[in-house]
């Protein structure tokens, strides 16, 4: 059993938001959080039939999280055969659910559908099959938010990998040619302790910045250490799809954030993976967003 906790979610910001919005007058919501915004959980047990599985699940949930009464879930089946069913469940404390329901009720909103960014995103991909990647094919899928990033592994119509990891984005600047054609690291990693399948060492600080440093320096080795960690958790998620659960080879990557970071790391992922990278575009719903944006509303929406 793998598992991924949670930080939570700023309801403030929430309420900010929906505030803006126009009044709902009972119309429907969708709301899609990052990944971060959910605690992950991967189950294996012996198979039972397709009527038992919310009970199978709601059982293996208790077992690894607890009182399965004090959250909400949903889950998708990644996987069985004769020995096995492998299961991704999304979790979201109650209360915090409830307390989103009562922000978007009080503005006049229902709120129909709650999902992490990864369903939405790897919908918006199905929708575009044969646009972005070859039709059916297994695709890395990256999300680069303000305060973590999304990775995930679309294999056909499923989705066979999702985790989150706590990495903070850093504005970025303009990369020198040397730079931009440094190899980036590709391994020296331990997969499973990545994924949380073994205790992690607890965390280090980061180095300080030497005295007397320029400052743009310093701010363009902040931004390649975060091209860097971008591109080496992308090729953990692959050897951890690829060579620990063996589910075969990935045919693409798609990457979403700022047109500028991603503009960035679309060679580097391409040299570290050796595989097509195709950005995902931030234009199509008539406002400014990035491509992680864009995919997560329109498959939030169109995906239904």
């Amino acid at each position: 059993v793998g598992r991924w906790p949670v930080k939570g979610w700023d309801r403030e910001a929430l309420e900010a938001l929906v505030s803006s919005l126009p009044r709902g007058r009972g119309g429907r919501a969708a709301v899609t959080a990052p990944l971060a915004g959910f605690e992950v959980v991967q189950l294996s047990f012996p198979p039972v039939p397709e009527e038992a599985m919310a009970v199978a699940v709601s059982y293996q949930l208790t077992r690894s999280v607890g009182d399965v009464a004090s959250k909400v879930f949903d889950w998708i089946e990644v996987g069985r055969d004769a020995r096995k069913v492998d299961v991704l469940a999304f979790c979201m404390e109650r209360s915090s659910y409830e307390a989103m329901d009562g922000i978007l009720a009080r503005h006049g909103y229902r709120l129909t559908y709650l999902e992490p960014d990864i369903s939405a995103a790897a919908a918006y991909l199905h929708i575009r099959d044969g646009e972005l990647a070859p039709p059916g094919a297994n695709i890395l899928i990256l999300l680069l938010w303000e305060e973590s990033l999304t990775l995930g592994i679309k294999e056909g119509e499923s989705i066979a990998v999702a985790r989150s990891v706590s990495i903070r984005a850093v504005e970025p600047v303009e990369l020198g040619e040397e730079e931009a054609e440094e190899p980036s690291p590709g391994g020296g990693a331990d997969i499973l302790e990545a994924f949380g399948l073994v205790e992690q060492a607890s965390g280090q600080e980061e180095p300080g910045e030497e005295g007397g440093e320029d400052p743009l320096e310093a701010q363009r080795r902040r931004y390649r250490d975060y091209l860097d960690d971008v591109v080496l958790e992308a090729v953990r998620t692959r050897d951890y799809f690829t060579s620990v659960i063996k589910r075969g080879r990935l045919d693409g990557v798609a990457v979403g954030g700022p047109e500028t970071v991603v503009d960035h790391l679309t060679p580097m992922l391409g040299r570290a993976l050796e595989l097509p990278v195709h950005p995902i575009p931030g234009e199509g719903l008539g406002v400014a967003c990035t491509g992680a944006q864009l995919a997560v509303a329109a498959g939030s929406v169109m995906g239904r």
